[in-house]
Formats: C-alpha cells, structure tokens, sequence
C-alpha cells in the first residue's frame, strides 16, 4: 500500500508534498497531480507560474479545456489564444414587414429588409433586385453611403409613410452569421487540430505519470 500522504525531495502519495511532487492532490516546486499547485504544475486543475492541463491558472497557461493567464486553451479568460472558436449570442432584430404591404397601405410604419447601392452620387434601396421607391431621409444620407460602399450588404431600414410617398430615416446592420465566414472554419480545423496535439501531451505528461503514482506498482493507492 502507497503513501496516502508523503512529504520529502521526491513525494508520491494520494497527497504528496515536496519538491517534486506527483499524487492525488500534489504541491511542489514542480508538481503533477489531479490537483496540482507548483511553480510547475501539471493536472487535471493546474495552478502554477507555468501551468499544463486541462483547466488551467497561470502566468503561462496552457489548457485542453480551459485556461487562464498567458497561454493557449480550448477557452479562457485573459491574454489567451481560444482555441474552439465562440459563436456570438444572436442579436435580436425588429419584425420586419415588406414595401408591398406599404404599397397595399396595410401598414404606415415599420421595418423592411433590404440592400443599399450607390446611384450616381446618391443611393438607392433595393428589395432583391427591385429598386423599391423610398427615399431616404437627408439626415441619413452620409450614413447610408458608407453602408452602400462597404458592399451592399443587407440591412433592415425603418420605413415611414409620409403622405403618398415612403421615407426612410433609420438603418439597422443585419449582423452577417458567423457560420457564413470561411475564417471561422478555418480557425476551427486549427483549433481542433491543436486541441489534439494538447490531448496528446497532456496524456504523455500528465495522464500517464500520475496514474504510474496513484495505481502503478507502488502507488499511492496499491
């Protein structure tokens, strides 16, 4: 039967403490441990000046699943390279209505997906491919100019019925989605593909070791 606690130069036990220390719970100068908290340390929950493992806190960090500090993770907080890249919470838009129920004067006022394109010195709205007949309000003029040079993208413009004429005064960006951009898949196979070689260290350095402590021949646990 191993050592539940051992404390000494080179301690291995269920709790070990030492200079180098390997067990259950482990607290050294270099420790390795389920829990680990050292100067180095490597486990499951690492805490140290250098820190490896799977949920990580450190001046240099580096976590399968979660670190924090300097350093690289599955997630993190900090000054760390997110490897599983995070999906944006969806913004919530307005109900958008359509220039034919305008035109069909079911409505006086509401919102209308649509595109902006430069026309000659002005800009005109698009519904498709179908150039809608609202004007747009002078105040917004500069605004909409810089939308319609971005690209052309879709947005949502706030319509109001002025007498027999349609006119609008607000822009609203639709947010583009992020499963749309080719960066966002990129970074994902890189990150997976670094998640992997994470999962294979942390198995060679820390997985194996501490298992050889706590349940191999001599083990704290045997």
């Amino acid at each position: 039967m191993g050592q539940f606690l051992d404390v000494g130069q080179e301690a291995t036990g269920v709790i070990a403490i030492g200079q180098v220390a390997t067990g259950v719970i482990a607290i050294g100068q270099m420790a390795t441990g389920v829990i680990a908290i050292g100067q180095v340390a490597r486990g499951g929950l690492a805490i140290g000046m250098g820190a490896f493992g799977l949920v990580t806190l450190g001046m240099v960090s580096v976590g399968v699943i979660s670190a924090s500090g300097l350093g690289v993770g599955g997630s993190g907080r900090g000054l760390v390279v997110r490897l599983v890249p995070r999906l944006q919470p969806r913004r919530r838009l307005p109900p958008v209505t359509t220039e034919a129920a305008f035109e069909a004067r079911t409505v006086s006022d509401g919102w209308v997906l649509l595109s902006a394109r430069r026309d000659g010195g002005g800009v005109r709205l698009y519904e498709g491919e179908r150039p809608l007949p609202i004007k747009l309000a002078s105040a917004l003029l500069p605004a909409a100019l810089a939308y319609a040079t971005s690209g052309g993208r879709e947005a949502l413009a706030h319509v109001t019925r002025v007498g027999d004429g349609l006119v609008c005064g607000r822009l609203m960006e639709v947010p583009a989605s992020q499963l749309r951009s080719a960066g966002f898949w990129i970074w994902l196979i890189f990150g997976f593909m670094g998640l992997l070689v994470l999962s294979a260290l942390f198995w060679m350095f820390v997985a194996v070791p501490v298992g050889d402590a706590i349940l191999g021949p001599g083990g704290a646990l045997r």
